[in-house]
């Protein structure tokens, strides 16, 4: 069972779904990141589609975080990725294939993991300022 593996079983789920269609990529954006702005997605998306690299990651003052963009290049790799390393071993199995995209937006390093955390990211989204 793929789901029983993780994040990675998700990711294979979603690629073996999406192998007979015409996509160019998968963006892979976990639930736990509800906060993550449209501007950061939009960076995302105009670095991948300049073509050149087949992993986009968003940093926030130097840390990689999510969502993570991968290209048709590495789907294959994806599906064969063992579950203890995920989708983690295919972004450093090469390091130049790997396009960094700074951004502003600590979001891409903040998990909303409980229902206290969601409760005060709604508290200061609401609060003006």
């Amino acid at each position: 069972n793929d789901l029983a593996t993780g994040p990675i079983g998700s990711i294979r789920l979603a690629i073996r779904e999406l192998l007979n269609h015409p996509v160019e990529g998968l963006l892979v954006w976990h639930v736990d990141r509800p906060h993550i702005s449209l501007a950061t997605i939009q960076a995302l998306l105009d670095r991948f589609r300049a073509g050149d690299a087949a992993i986009v990651i968003p940093t926030y003052e130097g840390r990689r975080g999510h969502p993570v963009i991968f290209s048709r290049a590495v789907f294959d790799e994806l599906l064969r990725a063992p579950d203890s390393e995920g989708a983690r071993g295919v972004v450093r199995a090469d390091p130049a294939r790997v396009a960094e995209v700074p951004v502003s937006d600590r979001a891409v390093l903040e998990d909303i993991n409980s229902p206290e955390a969601y409760q005060e990211l709604l508290r200061q989204s609401d609060s003006p300022g």
